[in-house]
């Protein structure tokens, strides 16, 4: 998710709906690991309960960022 999937930027809700698709009938036992960038939009970052995440960022504030998103955004 470092980069839109169309276009220049990300579009509206764009991050929410690919970290849904990417869990949806996804086994327990499986890591979900979301690959950010500085321009990543942290608008939507819920991941679902049950759900083990795996970030991994270009550098250390955008990791800081991230894992602090998805803690407080768990669905």
């Amino acid at each position: 998710m470092s980069r839109p999937q169309r276009g220049d930027s990300f579009e509206l809700g764009e991050v929410g709906r690919r970290i849904y698709r990417a869990c949806v009938g996804m086994p327990p036992d499986v890591t979900l690991q979301l690959i950010v960038g500085p321009e990543t939009p942290l608008y939507d970052p819920r991941i679902p309960h049950g759900v083990r995440v795996q970030i991994v960022a270009s550098d250390a504030q955008t990791l800081i960022r991230w894992r602090s998103a998805a803690a407080e955004g768990r669905a």
